[in-house]
């Protein structure tokens, strides 16, 4: 889905497969740094007890995730007759060589009351019912008809 820090805007990828959320390094300093998004970044402090962290491939490990990132993310929803958006702050581990800046894992999805569906033009739905916002869903790989 589309986030956005500060007005910028980023793809929080959601993963239910991921037992914690993620930042890309590299991305969370870029963030910290930048004039355009750095009153969105809470705090950053270091991990008490640093963990290392599985890939979907047995045995492939990342590097420690000893520092953690507070950003906070606005989604802004298409559905009108709704409150267009929400502000939540979310901590992210901060790990090198990760595929994506943003990842959400599961336990924030489902905190967040996390469900899908999808329309009769083949439009993928998110809402977050705690949150009370509704997001249309990036799709890749989808020919144009």
């Amino acid at each position: 889905v589309t986030s956005y820090i500060g007005d910028r805007p980023f793809r929080a990828v959601l993963d239910t497969g991921a037992c914690r959320d993620v930042v890309k390094s590299e991305f969370a300093m870029k963030v910290r740094h930048s004039r355009l998004t750095k009153e969105a970044y809470r705090s950053r402090h270091t991990v008490t007890n640093p963990v290392v962290c599985e890939g979907v491939v047995e045995g492939s490990e990342t590097a420690e995730l000893n520092m953690v990132s507070d950003i906070e993310l606005l989604f802004r929803s298409p559905m009108q007759g709704t409150d267009n958006s929400k502000r939540v702050t979310v901590s992210f581990g901060e790990l090198d060589g990760i595929s994506e800046n943003l990842i959400i894992g599961f336990p924030t999805l489902a905190s967040w009351g996390m469900s899908l569906d999808s329309d009769a033009d083949g439009n993928i739905w998110v809402e977050f019912r705690k949150l009370g916002i509704t997001l249309l869903a990036e799709r890749f790989g989808v020919a144009d008809e």
